[in-house]
C-alpha cells in the first residue's frame, strides 16, 4: 500500500472539523448550476468531516433567497449573504475574514465533485509540509501568448486604417504584456482549490472590479499560484486518482484539456466546453494550454478532417 494511502486512510478515521467546504451560489446564474453541485455532492461522499458553506452572492433581499434554501432542504450547512455582487475571488476572501477554519475548499458556482473522497485527497496534499495551494486543475495558458498569436492580419486594408489598429494592438499588446506571463504561465484554476487560512490572508488580490482583474488574479504576474511560489510553497494539482502532481506535469494528469479529461476531480463549465467540443476545438483548446504537449486523443491533422 502506497504511503499516500495510507495517509489518507489514517485521515478519514480523524474527526476533522478545521475544514470548510465553500460553494458560491451567484444570483445571475439562477438556481440550475447549485442542483447540478448538490447532486453531485450528494452522490460523491467527500471521504472526511467537513462544514459546507453555503455562499450566496449578489442577491438583493431575502425573498430571493426562499427557493434555493429549499432546495437545499436536506443538506446540513451554513449560509453566508454577500448582498453585493461580487466576483468569485472576492466573496473568498470574504468569506476567511468572517470564518476560522484551518483550511477552505472553495468551488465556484460551475464546480461539480466527480470522485468519491475528493475532499480527503485534496486535504491529504495540501497539509503536507512545503505545499501552500492545491487545486483539481490547473494551466500553462498564457493570455498574453494567446493574443499574440490570434493577432489579425492587417496586411489587405488601407494604410490609414492599418496604421489606426496597428495602434491599437500594440496598446493591447502592452497591456497584455504587462499583466500576464508568455506561455508556460503556470497557474491553478480557482475553479476548485484548496488553501489555509493563514496562507489565504497573506495573498492580496487587489481591487476587482472587472473580469479582466478576475484573470490577473488567476493566471497573472502577480497571482494566487505566483504569490504561493514566492512563499516558497509548492502548487499541486490533485487528479481523481488521488494523486498530486507539480506543475512541470500537469499536463499528465489528464484533468484539463487533456485527453478524455478522465482524472478530472472537479468539473467546471470550462473542462464541459472542453469534453462537448469538436475535434479540432478541443485539440485548440489543448495545445492552449500545454503547448507541445497537448494530447486530446487524436492528431491535429486528423481533428481537423473530421470537422470538415
Amino acid at each position: 500500500m502506497s504511503s499516500t494511502l495510507d495517509q489518507m486512510i489514517r485521515m478519514k478515521n480523524v474527526d476533522k472539523k478545521d475544514v470548510c467546504v465553500v460553494h458560491l451560489v451567484w444570483v445571475p446564474l439562477g438556481l440550475e448550476p447549485l442542483k447540478r453541485f448538490l447532486k453531485a455532492y450528494n452522490l460523491y461522499r467527500a471521504g472526511m468531516d467537513h462544514d459546507l458553506l453555503v455562499v450566496f452572492n449578489g442577491f438583493k433581499h431575502e425573498k430571493e433567497l426562499e427557493i434555493y434554501k429549499q432546495t437545499l432542504i436536506g443538506f446540513k450547512h451554513n449560509i453566508f449573504l454577500i448582498w453585493k455582487s461580487n466576483f468569485d475571488v472576492q466573496s473568498y476572501f470574504t468569506v476567511v475574514q468572517r470564518h476560522t477554519y484551518d483550511y477552505f475548499c472553495f468551488l465556484n458556482s460551475y464546480s461539480r465533485v466527480q470522485a468519491h473522497d475528493w475532499l480527503l485527497k485534496m486535504y491529504t496534499h495540501i497539509v503536507k509540509p512545503g505545499v501552500g495551494i492545491v487545486g483539481a486543475t490547473g494551466s500553462w495558458e498564457s493570455m498574453y501568448t494567446n493574443f499574440l498569436n490570434g493577432m489579425e492580419d492587417i496586411k489587405d486594408i488601407s494604410l490609414i486604417k492599418r496604421m489606426i489598429r496597428q495602434w491599437k494592438q500594440k496598446i493591447k499588446k502592452s497591456k497584455k504584456k504587462s499583466r500576464f506571463d508568455p506561455f508556460p504561465n503556470y497557474h491553478i484554476r480557482t475553479n476548485g482549490f484548496m488553501i489555509s487560512r493563514d496562507i489565504m490572508r497573506k495573498i492580496r488580490c487587489g481591487f476587482i472590479s472587472r473580469k479582466t482583474h478576475a484573470y490577473k488574479f488567476e493566471s497573472g504576474k502577480n497571482s494566487i499560484t505566483r504569490q504561493v511560489a514566492h512563499m516558497g510553497l509548492k502548487a499541486l494539482v490533485v487528479g481523481k486518482d488521488g494523486k498530486a502532481y507539480e506543475d512541470k506535469y500537469w499536463y499528465r494528469a489528464e484533468t484539463f484539456r487533456q485527453g478524455n479529461q478522465g482524472n478530472l476531480l472537479i468539473a467546471d463549465n470550462q473542462t464541459d466546453a472542453y469534453a462537448k467540443a469538436d475535434p479540432e476545438t478541443k485539440w485548440i483548446l489543448s495545445r492552449r494550454s500545454w503547448g507541445e504537449y497537448a494530447d486530446t486523443g487524436i492528431s491535429k491533422e486528423m481533428a481537423a478532417y473530421d470537422n470538415r
